[in-house]
């Protein structure tokens, strides 16, 4: 079945360029993560998007098959989640504005406390409105972005957002710096610190519901967690950058599709786009891919890049342009006007995918699957 958003059927989309995403894949995906995290509570990371996704649909799919909770970045993507009628927890893992507290209590989000200064701050307002929050409390055992440091002195300040009377503190949580590295010492540490200072709260009669700490790479790479929760994001999708052969039950969420619109034969000593970087050397056929950076194609493919038509692979050749790039396909027969041009996915035994892209871009697939923009349709299939 197709959903498509703004109410376009495949066939009327007004620009044919698109993100075809595979619910079912998502689905696949989701229950793998329970296996081998060993089916503890699981909160679906969609911020951004969804990584590119489609944050509505993808919340609702996973909601369908009972994840216990999302989470997103800020409040606007909260909120774009309550009022598309999704009713689970909301963990809000960013730091959201004081003039939105009375938004977090009426919506029922969950906010997370990334120190003591914003726990007094968020409590001040929270009195002043005689209303109590859930939070998750916030610990840096390493990533040394956000977060209450895991160490002796911040015992008290955390016994102290418990104890406050406008918060009803469901969770903490921390987040792994190097969990895909090969060396897990550094993230055995993390997991110690933070599981130490779990249990040392814990001993000061502190009722802990969710405790988390491993996201895609924890998952993915390390075996030992036995907390309660698991917050995978890009999994989801069937991303990563080290997946390999381990873990072929994963499969891609979503296809970038174009399409061919202009087609043309060029001599050799003639050049193709901005800057005059592709330079024939020989008779070469040329067609123009209706995709650009505008929608979120990396350029750093101009002349290095590749897509795949008719089965075979295409060379991109000079700068991508705003909204257009061009492929060498003098090796490719029969291609006409309109024929699809896979940007990302599979067909047959030939893939692109954003971990490919990224390699080319020295970047990380994240980076890539966010990027693409949202005047790129999405087609839902289920």
């Amino acid at each position: 079945m197709y959903l498509i958003i703004k109410g376009w059927e495949k066939m009327k989309l007004r620009r044919t360029v698109y993100a075809e995403i595979y619910l079912d894949n998502l689905v696949n995906n989701l229950n793998y993560i329970r296996e081998i995290s060993k089916n503890k509570n699981i909160i679906g990371v969609v911020k951004d998007n969804a990584y590119g996704h489609g944050i509505v649909h993808i919340g609702k799919k996973l909601c369908e098959n009972n994840v216990s909770m999302l989470a997103v970045s800020n409040i606007e993507e909260a909120i774009k989640l309550r009022e598309s009628n999704i009713k689970i927890p909301i963990l809000i893992m960013g730091v959201t504005n004081l003039n939105c507290v009375d938004e977090l209590v009426n919506y029922g989000f969950t906010q997370t406390i990334t120190s003591f200064e914003y726990a007094i701050l968020l409590s001040e307002r929270l009195k002043k409105i005689s209303k109590v929050l859930k939070v998750h409390i916030k610990i840096d055992t390493g990533m040394g972005r956000v977060g209450l440091f895991a160490s002796d002195e911040n015992y008290e300040i955390v016994n102290n957002i418990f104890r406050n009377p406008f918060f009803d503190v469901e969770g903490i949580y921390s987040h792994f710096s190097d969990a895909d590295n090969e060396d897990k010492a550094y993230t055995v540490y993390q997991y110690k610190l933070f599981s130490s200072f779990c249990n040392n709260l814990e001993k000061l009669k502190l009722n802990i519901k969710y405790k988390h700490i491993s996201a895609s790479s924890g998952i993915l790479n390390f075996d030992k967690d036995v907390l309660n929760c698991s917050r995978p994001g890009l999994l989801l999708y069937g991303y990563m950058q080290n997946l390999g052969k381990k873990h072929t039950q994963f499969k891609p969420v979503m296809n970038l599709k174009a399409q061919i619109v202009h087609i043309k034969k060029i001599h050799k000593g003639e050049s193709i786009g901005y800057g005059r970087t592709y330079i024939s050397d020989s008779e070469r056929v040329i067609a123009t891919v209706n995709l650009g950076y505008g929608d979120g194609f990396p350029r750093y493919l101009s002349n290095k890049g590749k897509v795949i038509l008719k089965g075979s692979y295409a060379n991109i050749v000079g700068n991508i342009c705003m909204d257009q790039f061009m492929i060498d396909i003098t090796h490719i027969r029969e291609v006409k006007l309109f024929d699809e041009v896979l940007v990302i996915g599979n067909q047959g035994m030939l893939s692109i995918y954003p971990s490919d892209i990224a390699e080319i871009g020295n970047t990380i697939c994240y980076e890539v699957l966010c990027g693409i923009r949202e005047r790129v349709s999405r087609i839902y299939i289920d």
